[in-house]
């Protein structure tokens, strides 16, 4: 298609170079075609120099002294190469993540650092992609409507490179900025200084980092959600809506992460397990497994723990967990720790309550986009509103987990009874037994007879028990011993049961209560 409007005859001397110019539609279109990163006669760039730049051989516009067009030129040179950037990036991820997975390096080196890979740094290149297609959208139905109105068959237009320079500042340009933006400071956060190169955003997936991928993570999201927060606040509705959406596209990874946490339940590990065996947890979730056998007394306590916060490349304190499940990130640990725990015990919590009609429990797991455009208009205005939201979402099954695993423990375990036993015990409030058994005990001290036997120790408990007619204790879950000075083994003094142990065995799950 000629674009080429005339030469001037005054410049055609020879010696002389013959200014070429062209129509303003032509115009629009060429730098239509240069936003979406394709060559046309306005704007290149070249191997050598990244960044685009008016083309010095473009043709003119005759309205338009070269200065200023250069200027407006410059403005599509600039919001082009933020976009060739994001492009880059989102290309760089997406092969990363077809590329073959390499096995990952032992020792203590792959402890200090490693490459970033994220399922939230792919979901968020997602994002950021699908904002790209619809920038594309947006400038081919904007060369599409040209080309109609010139052939006659759409609404006549008035084209021209200011209207396009705003339109494209107002619905577009502050969303790109940004999240080069937020790139850059994830960058400047998670990689290690010295291998850094801060423009070139599409090395992420290979640039080195000490930071785990749950703090890289809780990171990214935070910056998005901080964005469009800033955005919101300032007025800047469209910015503020597209980062939104990117958002909820960028936590999906970390959402999924924690329905299945709820729904399963933590991973239990047996020490007859093999490692093929052992579930693991994502790297991404704020939970951490200390790989502690399900028999541990501490494995309630301390075998699944939030992760602990991280320093960051640029001595940021960074939690794990996102800013906006701040909220729910202790109910959610204590309901995946209480449903994996009831699985354990024969107990698939989610099932029985879906097979209860009368039962008002449903963890519909939604997406988080699903989520997020249920609630939009609520979200949008500030990270509080949603983690509110979010506490609704969840909070019912976290409280119902709960309230389960605390019916089977003083149900079906006796948990009562278990108490009764331990303070008539320990707290001798049972003195008419534990004075009978001391009785046979300094019964065979004034015989001269050994009785720190343990086999004499725990028989004579159990003889005293029953002879009792009560059965207020589990006399097979009592172990006495004696670890006393030898000395004192055969003595008719109240010291010669200075040594004497006794232990409660509390069956499973009830010992994580008692330790």
């Amino acid at each position: 298609m000629l674009r080429a409007l005339g030469e001037r005859a005054t410049l055609a001397f020879v010696g002389l170079e013959q200014e070429k110019y062209i129509h303003e539609r032509d115009a629009v279109r060429e730098v239509l075609m240069c936003l979406q990163g394709r060559k046309n006669l306005m704007i290149h760039t070249t191997s050598d120099t990244f960044p685009w730049a008016p083309s010095p051989t473009a043709p003119r516009l005759l309205h338009f002294t070269l200065t200023a067009q250069s200027s407006i030129l410059g403005a599509f040179a600039r919001v082009t190469t933020t976009i060739c950037h994001l492009r880059k990036f989102v290309s760089a991820i997406l092969h990363n993540v077809s590329s073959v997975h390499e096995p990952s390096p032992s020792g203590t080196m792959h402890l200090l650092t490693h490459n970033i890979r994220s399922r939230t740094v792919e979901a968020f290149a997602d994002a950021v992609d699908s904002q790209i297609q619809i920038f594309d959208r947006w400038c081919a139905e904007k060369e599409e409507a040209i080309c109609r109105a010139r052939a006659g068959i759409g609404d006549s237009l008035v084209v021209s490179l200011l209207s396009l320079d705003k339109d494209v500042r107002d619905t577009f340009a502050g969303t790109f900025d940004v999240l080069l933006d937020i790139l850059r400071q994830l960058i400047a956060c998670i990689c290690q200084s010295h291998d850094r190169l801060d423009q070139a955003v599409w090395d992420l997936a290979s640039m080195p980092t000490r930071v785990p991928a749950a703090a890289v993570s809780a990171l990214l999201l935070d910056l998005l959600s901080e964005a469009a927060e800033e955005q919101s606040s300032m007025g800047n509705t469209a910015t503020s809506t597209s980062l939104s959406a990117v958002f909820a596209k960028t936590a999906e990874p970390v959402w999924y992460t924690i329905g299945k946490w709820l729904q399963d339940g933590m991973p239990i590990r047996n020490a007859w397990d093999s490692v093929d065996d052992v579930q693991t947890l994502d790297d991404e979730l704020f939970i951490e497994d200390n790989e502690l056998l399900v028999m541990d007394p501490d494995f309630w306590a301390e075998g699944y723990v939030l992760r602990k916060p991280v320093i960051l490349e640029n001595e940021r304190n960074q939690s794990a967990v996102p800013t906006f499940l701040g909220r729910v990130v202790h109910q959610t640990l204590g309901a995946g720790k209480a449903v994996g725990l009831l699985r354990t015990m024969g107990i698939h919590f989610l099932s029985e309550h879906s097979m209860k009609e009368e039962s008002s429990l449903h963890l519909d797991w939604r997406s988080f986009a699903e989520f997020f455009e249920s609630n939009a208009a609520t979200v949008i205005r500030d990270s509080e509103s949603l983690s509110h939201l979010i506490e609704e979402e969840v909070s019912s099954y976290c409280l119902a987990a709960g309230m389960r695993l605390s019916q089977v423990l003083t149900e079906e375990c006796d948990l009562a009874r278990h108490i009764a036993a331990i303070e008539g015990l320990f707290l001798m409030t049972r003195g008419d037994v534990l004075s009978n058994f001391t009785d046979a005990l300094f019964a065979k001290m004034d015989s001269q007879q050994p009785w720190n036997d343990f086999h004499f120790l725990n028989s004579a408990f159990s003889d005293v028990v029953e002879s009792s007619n009560s059965n207020w204790i589990e006399t097979s879950l009592v172990r006495l011993s004696y670890r006393g000075n030898t000395a004192m083994k055969i003595s008719t003094t109240v010291k010669a049961i200075d040594g004497l142990l006794v232990e409660y065995a509390v069956p499973f799950p009830l010992t994580y209560i008692f330790t």
